[in-house]
């Protein structure tokens, strides 16, 4: 474990990934750094695919890099004493994360992706600027969180999406403004310990009396009721039963102990029909399989299987091809230096899948356009002589070749049977080219920067199809229609029709995820049936 005394270096960083460390503890406050010295130590530092503990102190950034994110074998990730103001929502793809502290910073919200992270057991976000927890639609949040500090923020209200929080055990809301405890404080039946000192607090709801506190802290409260306070002050931390006994013999129930909706569980209601519908597969056997020496060339991979596309019409398929052109020259793609997109026939590959890095001499690919198999090596000579002589069909690919890290060694995607599918970010291979014909699409998103971009491309492209009429042809005997019901059922179908998407895991080279699309929190806003 690299100590928290030690500055932190190339050198300490190199250690640790050569010595696969999968804990690290660092601190960025022991010196200045330019920014070239902060990239070159984080860019290190992303590297480390093994760490299971990060712990870092005093970094001077004000975001998170999307990077930190791909560390999918994360289970503890401590970012402390910083000066972070907003975390991406890019962190939902940490799915193995169980321990969560961004306490001592100048975070003033968080993302509503935070809610996807099933497996997450405590959460520290004290000390920062915090005046709420994120909304959300969904009825159960955080299943397997059984601690949570929002101490030292600026909160008044009780944040409501807490109530959906039943699993949580010690709650720590300490040094807030909070107002008062409402009723429905009932609802988070295994609640054990309860810290609400140093707030507004004047009284507290009889419903407390129903949970089975063994702790409880109120002290430096405006409490009005004087014996009640006492009780407080003498009685709560050690013999919390004393107090609980008072609040049930002498406080009146509320009129109303129904659990109050989310925000935007309510917006959600009185909002109008979905434009878009999607029924989801999850739990497939689709597999993409990422070395740890190919997310060094390429982090990030997003990807699914759009099911029963009819490409059979010529300018269907044209304006499907389109879609991929559009993105490439967004902003969100910026010619392909953010993400790439390239999409395949499901029936032309054999899964699994697997990138991997080979050299580009003993390569062989048969790239789109090329009427024979080469090697990579030979594949960018022949652009860059298209190019020069103004000729050809792939001169245009040169403007590519400076986004790759290596023209000696290249990423390659290949299915099970070591065909070449693609070698992003410059061409996908004739072998999985797209058919007019009715079938399946397999869609990648790939990233050296960004998994948020990444999912966010997938999702313009999803939409785009919808949009220009492309969308799943419905089938009597589909095995994603929940419960027999089928996609025209849908409301959100009605108007644009349906996709019918299954599920892609992405995992390193150990077996552990890193990834899957489409996910809880993606595709927000669409009328989603999960099977």
């Amino acid at each position: 474990m690299l100590d928290s005394k030690h500055t932190v270096s190339l050198s300490l960083l190199t250690a640790a990934r050569e010595g696969k460390k999968r804990e690290l503890s660092a601190d960025f406050g022991k010196k200045e750094y330019s920014d070239s010295e902060l990239d070159n130590l984080l860019e290190a530092l992303f590297k480390i695919h093994t760490l299971n503990d990060l712990s870092i102190t005093r970094l001077p950034l004000t975001e998170l890099r999307e990077e930190f994110y791909s560390l999918s074998n994360l289970l503890r990730l401590s970012v402390t004493s910083g000066v972070l103001t907003e975390i991406s929502p890019s962190i939902n793809h940490l799915q193995q994360i169980k321990y969560l502290d961004f306490s001592q910073n100048k975070l003033t919200s968080l993302p509503s992706e935070i809610y996807s992270l099933y497996n997450l057991a405590l959460l520290n976000v004290s000390s920062n600027e915090l005046t709420s927890l994120p909304d959300s639609p969904h009825s159960q949040l955080l299943p397997t969180l059984t601690a949570i500090n929002l101490g030292h923020n600026l909160i008044e209200n009780f944040p409501i999406p807490l109530l959906y929080m039943s699993a949580v055990t010690e709650l720590d809301i300490p040094s807030n403004s909070l107002v008062d405890i409402p009723p429905a404080i009932h609802y988070l039946n295994q609640l054990r310990r309860i810290n609400a000192k140093d707030n507004k607090i004047t009284g507290l709801p009889n419903e407390l009396s129903k949970c089975k506190i063994k702790c409880l802290s109120f002290e430096s409260n405006p409490i009005k009721d004087r014996k009640l306070k006492k009780l407080i002050e003498q009685h709560g931390a050690t013999k919390p039963k004393s107090v609980l006994d008072y609040l049930k013999a002498n406080v009146p129930e509320s009129k109303d102990e129904q659990l109050p909706k989310p925000r935007s569980m309510v917006l959600k209601e009185l909002s109008k029909v979905p434009k878009y519908a999607a029924v989801v597969k999850q739990g497939t056997d689709w597999i993409l399989e990422m070395s740890d020496v190919a997310r060094e060339y390429r982090c990030v991979y997003c990807c699914c299987i759009v099911k029963n596309i009819d490409l059979s019409n010529k300018v269907t398929l044209s304006q499907f091809l389109k879609l991929q052109a559009d993105i490439h020259a967004s902003e969100l793609s910026k010619n392909r230096q953010l993400c790439t997109v390239g999409t395949h026939d499901v029936s032309a590959i054999q899964f699994p899948l697997k990138l991997i890095i080979e050299s580009s001499i003993n390569s062989k690919l048969q790239p789109l356009g090329c009427d024979y198999v080469m090697s990579a090596f030979d594949f960018l000579k022949l652009v860059e002589r298209e190019n020069m002589m103004k000729q050809g069909d792939h001169g245009y690919l040169n403007r590519y070749i400076n986004l790759l890290k290596s023209t000696e060694h290249i990423c390659y995607l290949q299915d099970s049977n070591s065909t070449v599918l693609s070698m992003p970010p410059i061409t996908n291979c004739t072998v999985s080219m797209l058919q007019q014909k009715l079938g399946d699409v397999f869609i990648e998103v790939s990233s050296d920067k960004s998994v948020y971009i990444c999912r966010k491309a997938m999702e313009v492209l999803l939409t785009g199809m919808l949009q220009s009429g492309i969308s799943s042809v419905s089938t009597a005997d589909s095995s994603l229609s929940p419960e027999g019901a089928t996609a025209p059922t849908m409301l959100g179908a009605q108007q644009f029709g349906c996709l019918e998407v299954e599920q892609v895991r992405v995992v390193n080279g150990t077996g552990g995820l890193v990834g899957v699309y489409p996910g809880r929190s993606d595709l927000v806003g669409w009328e989603v049936k999960w099977c």
